[in-house]
């Protein structure tokens, strides 16, 4: 998530570092088009908003395509799941760069924006998590899973290795943020077929081992069926069968009816 060109920090403000940051995130804006704080507080909002529409339409028209709606078919073509994934990865890379720079994070916190731009990164990885995860439950062979199965895996590890590393048990507001991304990507593993758990498990084992560190019980509790699936399929436990109540129990069952 490096940015294109060094910042000269010590010569910048916060309030004009982050506006340099909106200006590289949206290229296409005029040059003016962030003239002061009080916009670039504004235009986070904007921002935000603009990321749940894009979720939304998505979604409703997705959820059209199985009754043949020929418009449903166009917005939701492989071109433009693309477009919508880019647009919703250049507000996370623009959220993320904005929140990994330790004097902006500072010299901003008081005013409130950071907490804006937090739920800008949270919302665009989560929204762009579940468009890929959906995306990759297609059947196997479609063009829709072909186009997610490299952006998901290298989302799922690159966020994986960087929460181990800088949030696993940390009490920061930033660092709380991203635990219920991590759920939703392990939820989301859970979630895939036989092939693509085998495919994809052994690659992201160490990671599981890695968050089996983390304090908290969420994560913990979307590893346990992880690792019980895994068992299951190496043959390392067995499924659990429903005992039987014993004859002692169903006699007394009997006995209290009457």
């Amino acid at each position: 998530m490096k940015e294109e060109e060094t910042l000269d920090k010590a010569k910048l403000s916060p309030e004009e570092i982050v506006m340099v940051k909106l200006k590289r995130s949206t290229p296409h804006r005029p040059p003016n088009a962030f003239s002061s704080f009080a916009t670039v507080n504004a235009r986070c909002s904007i921002h935000l908003l603009l990321l749940q529409a894009v979720n939304e339409i998505f979604f409703e028209h997705y959820q059209h395509l199985s009754l043949g709606m020929e418009l449903s078919a166009r917005i939701v073509d492989r071109a433009n799941v693309e477009s919508f994934l880019e647009a919703i990865i250049s507000g996370y890379r623009f959220a993320y760069s904005a929140n990994n720079d330790v004097r902006l994070r500072t010299g901003l916190g008081p005013t409130g924006v950071m907490t804006r731009i937090i739920k800008i990164e949270v919302t665009a990885m989560s929204s762009c998590l579940r468009i890929l995860f959906t995306l990759y439950a297609e059947p196997d062979g479609s063009e829709k899973r072909e186009v997610s199965e490299k952006r998901l895996t290298l989302l799922i590890t690159e966020f994986a290795e960087e929460f181990i590393q800088t949030a696993l048990n940390s009490s920061s507001p930033y660092s709380q943020s991203k635990v219920g991304l991590m759920v939703q990507i392990l939820q989301g593993i859970l979630q895939f077929d036989e092939s693509q758990f085998g495919k994809h498990v052994p690659l992201l084992y160490r990671h599981f081992v890695g968050l089996m560190l983390s304090e908290r019980k969420e994560i913990r509790s979307a590893l346990q069926p992880i690792f019980e699936r895994i068992g299951l399929a190496h043959g390392l436990i067995t499924a659990a069968v429903p005992s039987s109540p014993s004859p002692a129990t169903e006699a007394s069952s009997s006995s209290s009816s009457s």
